[in-house]
Formats: C-alpha cells, structure tokens, sequence
C-alpha cells in the first residue's frame, strides 16, 4: 500500500499544479508524513486520482479537436481484449523511482 501511496501522491500533486484540472465530484484528500493507505481510506484517494485522470482524457481529447472530447474515454477500437488466463501484465515506461 505505501508503494501505491507514494505513486498516487506523486501524481495528485502534478494535477494540483495545473489550473486545468480541478475536481467536480471527488473530495481533494491531504496527504502528510502520517497518511497510510488502508482498506478503509483507499478507495477516496483513488476516487481523486481517477477523477484527474479522467479529466486529462478530456483535455487530451479537446486539445485533438476530437468532436467526442466531452465523452471522451478509451477507444474500443484501441483496447485489447482482456486475457482471463494471459497471467501478470507487464506494464512498460514505469517512473524510475530512484
């Protein structure tokens, strides 16, 4: 959970820094020395972060000219399929936290 902690916050405060995105539905959470992620809290800090994330969709969307950009989302048409049995995903171009 800190390893998910730490990421979520890193990204939180990139969000925060930009005037473009700002949250509608999700409440903005603190994050200090104490803050641990547990079973009871984790899912408000995500709710934040998805919400950014969502946004940014958007915004990329928007600033493409996509004349879907307000209901923006993933393109069916771009997703792979899901693979049940395919194993762990091997998720690329992860920040080096070193």
């Amino acid at each position: 959970m800190t390893t998910i902690k730490d990421s979520c916050e890193r990204m939180i405060v990139k969000f925060r820094g930009e005037p473009v995105f700002k949250l509608a539905v999700a409440q903005q959470m603190s994050y200090d020395g104490e803050t641990f992620f547990n079973e009871n809290n984790v899912t408000l800090y995500l709710a934040e972060l998805e919400e950014f994330v969502s946004n940014f969709i958007t915004y990329l969307a928007q600033k493409e000219k996509n004349p879907d950009a307000p209901v923006s989302a993933l393109s069916l048409e771009t997703m792979n399929n899901k693979e049940f049995d395919k194993g762990p995903l091997a998720v690329e171009h992860l920040p080096n936290s070193n």
